[in-house]
């Protein structure tokens, strides 16, 4: 005994899928998004070098059947977050000024400052950090200061300052740490923002 298999196409006809922005109630931005609905598997790809184009974007995905789009659809929304890291491919570095301070206990501040570094591309923002040294070479590494406001930079103003009162710091003659001498002073940049 045979049997017949009939198949009918949908009654709905044809399944569709859509993007849209629900910030503009518009499509996607074509510079940022590339899409591919008509057929599985179905895929949102993103890729910019603007960095203005590093926000949230609100999105959402819609399916219906084609010839009633209105009674059948069905969304859903979702986010796409484009973040930046700056990554510099240089950095024009400037040196203080004056280059060397002199400074006696007890008496006012003095300071020295430096111009902005600028780097490539100029969104990347530096972060400065400052290590200090006993002597006029790097030998034995960086120290921490026993009075750690003898010496002490300002990044936002790129300012470095020397004061103190204390001849012996974290002590006496006998337990403190003697402060007076030479110091050098190095200052490193490095890029550590969401930016490029």
């Amino acid at each position: 005994m045979g049997s017949s298999i009939t198949i009918v196409p949908d009654p709905c006809g044809t399944k569709s899928f859509k993007l849209k922005d629900t910030d503009t109630g518009s499509a996607l931005d074509a510079t940022v998004f590339s899409e591919s609905l008509a057929s599985a598997p179905m895929t949102l790809s993103v890729a910019t070098n603007d960095s203005l184009k590093a926000k949230t974007f609100n999105l959402q995905v819609t399916a219906f059947y084609t010839a009633y789009e209105t009674e059948t659809s069905a969304s859903k929304a979702f986010t796409v977050t484009i973040q930046t890291v700056c990554i510099p491919s240089s950095i024009a570095e400037t040196q203080f000024s004056p280059s060397s301070l002199s400074y006696t206990l007890g008496r006012a501040a003095v300071t020295s400052t430096f111009a902005a570094w600028t780097t490539v591309p100029a969104i990347c923002s530096l972060v400065f950090q400052m290590q200090v040294f006993k002597g006029l070479t790097k030998a034995g590494g960086s120290i921490v200061l026993a009075d750690a406001s003898l010496i002490s930079l300002n990044a936002a103003a790129r300012t470095l300052t020397v004061q103190g009162s204390s001849v012996f710091a974290g002590g006496d003659h006998v337990t403190g740490t003697y402060m007076p001498g030479t110091y050098l002073v190095e200052i490193k940049a490095y890029s550590n923002d969401l930016a490029y």
